[in-house]
């Protein structure tokens, strides 16, 4: 059987995340992403469609019968960890501006 190589673009992979951010993060985050699809509070449908893209891009591969994040998926989760830190720090900056008006 002949696989074909999909082209992965920035636009798929930032779709990939925030599609299926909440599964993304909890395979990161836990290392037993297994967890059944009422632990998050989806159905088994929405899980698994939600799991189809950062599959797809190469962010997740199941290993051993979980998924876990490839070596791609753990620069990319740094990756969206610094931008979540810088966009707190600057809106915490903001409203220390606004206290300090007020």
């Amino acid at each position: 059987m002949k696989t074909e190589q999909q082209k992965v673009t920035r636009l798929g992979i930032l779709h990939a995340i925030t599609f299926g951010r909440d599964l993304f993060n909890s395979i990161a985050n836990e290392g037993d992403p297994d967890e059944s699809p009422t632990d998050l509070k989806m159905s088994r449908k929405r899980y698994y469609t939600k799991l189809s893209k950062p599959v797809k891009t190469g962010l997740i591969k199941r290993k051993n019968g979980i998924y876990v994040l490839t070596l791609f998926g753990k620069a990319i989760y740094e990756v969206q960890l610094g931008f979540g830190t810088a966009v707190d720090d600057h809106l915490n900056s903001k409203v220390e501006k606004i206290e300090i008006i007020n």
